[in-house]
């Protein structure tokens, strides 16, 4: 995680890079403007992480908005889980 935090030093992501999606309140007038400025955040950290390289291995980082992700989780095979997947409490690796 330094890697990546390190890079993230000094950027700013603005919450309106389409205009605001928020009142005077601070609460979300649309949804659609919403989705828009967070997916700009998220292609910017993919962008930003994805020029890093740890350990000798590039980065490969990709935003993926919520229309990529299937509704219904996949079945993993247990096998390749205990394989690929190291998780404790504070993190997941894969």
């Amino acid at each position: 995680m330094v890697p990546l935090s390190r890079e993230l030093a000094g950027l700013i992501l603005p919450h309106d890079h389409y205009g605001t999606h928020l009142n005077n309140s601070a609460v979300t007038i649309d949804k659609n403007l919403e989705k828009q400025n967070f997916e700009f955040a998220g292609q910017t950290l993919a962008d930003v992480w994805s020029q890093i390289v740890i350990d000798g291995y590039p980065v490969n980082a990709e935003f993926a908005s919520a229309e990529c992700i299937t509704p219904e989780p996949q079945e993993v095979l247990h096998e390749w889980y205990s394989l690929h997947v190291r998780e404790s409490q504070y993190f997941l690796q894969v």
